[in-house]
């Protein structure tokens, strides 16, 4: 996922601390280094770690996928916050474990993670190894919430954590619920410590039905005359927006957060993915409470197909772009992540091509080899052996190399059953 979108066959990777230090041909390598260890990828791909641009915890999953007739508002109103409210530092941090293992587990290297209590949330990035940018979800007009001193405080603390492998980012919840005044705030600050704003925006009818009836115009609309947005922005969802607003998104080089498993799943709409990377906008994948980056990059091709009546249209090869470089610029890692590149960081996956699904392996057609359609339609998770993070392995042989798998789910059932309790 270079420049030039290299694929490499009988090459090997060199790492150096925690960053890449050559890519050849094998021969070559071997001819130039001596390893202190070496992880065999005979019949197997190495690809960049994938950037998931916007997340939430996998107890919000649970809660997400555990109600039957789910209506967005009424699930935040009526689940989601309370639960907010009554969670404790030590239920935040097991949440944050179990998504970051999960992530981990999935081949995403790096997140963008908003949830609640970001400081218990940046120790578990911390000490599961997982790259992360981080937000708290602050909503001043619902009560109990994360407050934007609590974020400025994570900011403050802990922004370029662990070597620079954490960031915090200021974050807010969506518009109806944040007063102008917090927006106004949340700008100021973001400026102030040079860091960005993670938001929803434009995710459903009603936000937008909200808006103009609040302040007379679409949530885009109002925050581009507020001056809120820009390239340190990133816009989760963006179903819903105008020609305007997609032209006011070019402008300020604000990111959008793609987001098509979780959208299908509440029934929130299709953004207009083509026509914002027409408009030169930058749109990066994200699964949002959905449990499953794969099936989240397929659902970005098959949304488009089914919606535009065209089989052609979103290669296999944009859509990884998507996951891994859009994903990394989109959070300003650009220049660390996002492809297989010598003096970038060592985050990357290996996966097994020797399995069921990628039988017969996918070979050179009419003088082209092109690997990304049948990486995209036949992989999973579970072909995915091995994980480097920063130049750490955190997934070994399929085994998490950084927490008991086993202590993490039974601490994990026992803090979302304390938490249903609670609410």
């Amino acid at each position: 996922m270079d420049k030039n979108n290299r694929i490499l066959d009988k090459a090997s990777l060199i790492i150096s601390g925690n960053r890449i230090l050559d890519i050849d041909k094998t021969d070559a390598i071997k001819r130039k280094y001596r390893a202190d260890q070496t992880i065999d990828a005979t019949d197997k791909m190495i690809l960049p770690g994938l950037v998931n641009t916007h997340h939430h915890p996998g107890m919000i999953t649970s809660l997400n996928f555990g109600v039957e007739k789910f209506v967005l508002e009424d699930f935040l109103n009526d689940i989601y916050y309370p639960m907010l409210t009554v969670m404790t530092s030590e239920d935040a941090y097991w949440c944050a474990m179990l998504a970051y293992a999960q992530a981990i587990r999935q081949g995403e290297t790096c997140l963008n993670d908003m949830f609640c209590k970001t400081l218990d949330r940046a120790k578990a990035a911390e000490e599961i190894g997982v790259r992360a940018v981080l937000s708290s979800e602050v909503a001043d007009l619902v009560p109990g919430q994360d407050t934007i001193q609590d974020n400025e405080k994570a900011v403050v603390e802990k922004n370029n954590a662990a070597s620079g492998r954490i960031k915090v980012w200021f974050g807010l919840e969506w518009i109806p619920v944040c007063s102008s005044e917090l927006l106004e705030k949340t700008r100021e600050l973001a400026n102030a410590h040079k860091t960005g704003i993670h938001i929803h925006l434009n995710e459903s009818l009603k936000e937008v039905e909200l808006c103009k009836k609040k302040y007379g115009k679409r949530p885009t609309e109002y925050l581009y005359e507020m001056g809120f947005l820009g390239h340190d922005v990133v816009a989760g969802h963006g179903i819903w927006l105008s020609d305007e607003e997609i032209q006011m998104m070019k402008k300020t080089r604000t990111n959008i957060a793609h987001c098509p498993a979780q959208n299908m799943k509440t029934a929130g709409g299709v953004a207009r993915v083509l026509d914002l990377l027409s408009a030169g906008v930058n749109v990066g994948l994200g699964t949002d409470a959905y449990p499953d980056m794969f099936e989240t990059l397929r659902c970005a091709k098959m949304i488009q197909h089914i919606t535009r009546l065209d089989a052609t249209i979103m290669p296999a090869s944009k859509i990884f772009e998507m996951a891994t470089t859009n994903g990394a610029r989109a959070l300003g890692l650009e220049e660390e992540i996002g492809s297989l590149e010598s003096g970038k960081k060592a985050d990357l996956i290996v996966m097994n091509r020797k399995t069921l699904r990628l039988t017969p392996r996918p070979t050179a057609f009419r003088g082209q080899f092109n690997p990304f359609p049948s990486l995209l339609w036949t992989s999973t998770y579970g072909d995915i052996e091995t994980v480097i993070i920063d130049g750490r392995i955190t997934l070994n042989d399929g085994t998490l190399q950084t927490i008991d798998e086993s202590k993490l789910m039974d601490k994990a059932n026992e803090t979302f059953q304390n938490l249903l309790e609670k609410i």
